[in-house]
């Protein structure tokens, strides 16, 4: 059974609600450079194949006509594969300039030159911390193909660091996902 979405969304499956960001002890923070950051299964289904083997879909499905994509989003990830039960887990999408107190947060955290993304970002992906239902390690496994996809700066929920695509598979592997 598919977790309802309590939201609301347009013809193209854009969220329509203003997206509001989460704090930082709530969701895995990921800052992008990449403007056209979005939630298009068309991109980011190959990502979780390849990094995981597992199945990764968004719901509502999104449309992106003559190249549009919205400022701002709000989705759920549907994820399973061989070594993760079937999953859900929010992820939304917007400016950093709606949330300073994250910007600060991953400043403040930086080390090893990552901190040098963060002014350069132009979108803000967060994957909650808690699934909506199934596998409690799929939102760092969604985190790490979006920061797969979008070559992201990773800020997790439960410590004061930024990291990459190496650490993000570190982490993986710690938790019995390994990439």
């Amino acid at each position: 059974m598919v977790p309802t979405i309590e939201v609301r969304f347009d013809a193209s499956g854009w969220a329509i609600d203003p997206v509001r960001p989460l704090p930082h002890e709530a969701a895995y923070t990921l800052f992008t450079s990449d403007a056209s950051a979005r939630f298009d299964e068309r991109l980011l289904a190959p990502k979780a194949a390849s990094l995981l083997g597992a199945r990764l879909a968004v719901c509502p499905e999104k449309r992106f006509e003559r190249g549009a994509y919205p400022p701002s989003d709000l989705c759920q990830l549907e994820l399973s594969g061989p070594e993760l039960e079937r999953s859900w887990v929010w992820v939304r999408l917007f400016p950093p300039e709606r949330a300073p107190d994250l910007v600060a947060a991953a400043r403040a955290a930086g080390r090893a030159g990552m901190e040098r993304l963060i002014p350069k970002a132009r979108r803000v992906l967060q994957v909650a911390r808690e699934p909506i239902a199934g596998d409690a390690r799929a939102p760092l496994a969604c985190a790490t193909v979006l920061c797969l996809a979008f070559l992201t700066a990773i800020l997790p929920p439960d410590e004061l660091t930024l990291f990459g695509t190496k650490g993000a598979r570190e982490r993986l592997a710690k938790v019995g996902l390994a990439p």
